[in-house]
């Protein structure tokens, strides 16, 4: 998913030729989206490009610039964005995760953590920097905190599919099996169609060496 939209605000209303000016960085803007929702990235880009020479602070277009990059793994320039973007909006939840994120896929760990906890200080009961805060811990080898983190959405979002998924994932990877089990059959407990905890728990039992259990699993996902 990419970057959500939020207000432009600005002190004075707009002239009839700023007005105009806005609308064709929108119109832009919605066009580039429209290429990137259909993974046509280089043509996304291309838009945004014009929108950005037309108002180069436009929160809208430097996050989407920020995301694009990313996902083609130039992570030097998506934090260029998403760093120029946060400087018009520091408060900005979107920008902040979109920040973090990069830093983790770079393999800069503490930057990420940075800003998942300064995402957490504007708004502590914030699903996706929670989550993206205990995977950055999962990632390093920081099983605790990692957990720690996860229980905590929980306690805020009892039954949270994402955090249930996460802490078994976190236990199987710790070799802590019959604790992965019982958090990916808890999610399951509460959706017996979620695929992605089934699939969770067949790769359990497979690594445990429970081919038949594994088998079993894998079958009912295919009945689905």
């Amino acid at each position: 998913m990419g970057p959500k939209p939020y207000k432009q605000r600005s002190s004075n209303p707009p002239s009839q030729r700023q007005w105009s000016l806005l609308e064709q960085v929108k119109q832009l803007h919605r066009e580039a989206v429209t290429h990137r929702k259909a993974g046509r990235f280089a043509e996304a880009l291309d838009l945004l490009h014009e929108a950005e020479k037309l108002d180069p602070n436009n929160t809208f277009v430097l996050g989407d610039l920020g995301y694009i990059h990313r996902k083609r793994h130039e992570y030097s320039l998506a934090a260029s964005y998403f760093l120029r973007a946060l400087k018009v909006q520091p408060a900005n939840k979107f920008i902040l995760d979109g920040l973090a994120i990069t830093y983790r896929e770079m393999g800069d760990f503490p930057q990420a953590i940075h800003y998942f906890q300064q995402n957490l200080a504007l708004e502590p009961t914030n699903k996706q920097a929670l989550d993206g805060l205990a995977i950055t811990y999962r990632e390093m080898g920081k099983y605790d905190a990692a957990i720690e983190t996860y229980e905590e959405k929980l306690r805020l979002y009892p039954k949270d599919k994402e955090a249930l998924d996460g802490l078994a994932i976190t236990y199987r990877e710790m070799g802590a099996y019959q604790q992965a089990l019982h958090y990916f059959q808890q999610n399951l407990a509460g959706d017996p169609t979620n695929k992605q905890a089934l699939d969770g728990l067949a790769i359990t039992y497979r690594e445990m060496g429970k081919y038949d259990a594994a088998i079993e699993t894998y079958e009912e996902k295919l009945r689905l």
